[in-house]
């Protein structure tokens, strides 16, 4: 979150796929020089999937909690949730290649 909320296209291009990365990327463009400063109230995260598919784990993780997108704004709830991918073989880390988002 603190790579998206200071648009540090290096770090998220490092923890994304390529099709994620270009999103993420467009999002930060689109909002310009605003500041983001998300402060995580609460989070909980549940595994609700794991698969092996195309020689890679794919595991979908369910999150909900509460943010605050700005200083001094209102606390909002959300609901998402976060697909990764991981090769079988190799040293390749986990990366995020989606969010799906509830609310």
């Amino acid at each position: 979150q603190a790579a998206n909320d200071a648009g540090n296209l290096d770090d998220i291009r490092e923890f994304t796929t390529p099709e994620m990365f270009a999103e993420l990327k467009m999002n930060i463009a689109e909002r310009g020089h605003t500041v983001q400063e998300t402060d995580v109230v609460h989070v909980e995260a549940d595994v609700i999937d794991v698969a092996e598919e195309a020689g890679r784990y794919v595991v979908s993780v369910h999150f909900t909690g509460q943010i605050r997108e700005d200083r001094d704004g209102p606390v909002e709830s959300f609901d998402e949730v976060w697909h990764l991918v991981k090769p079988i073989e190799g040293k390749g880390g986990w990366l995020l290649a989606g969010i799906q988002q509830f609310q």
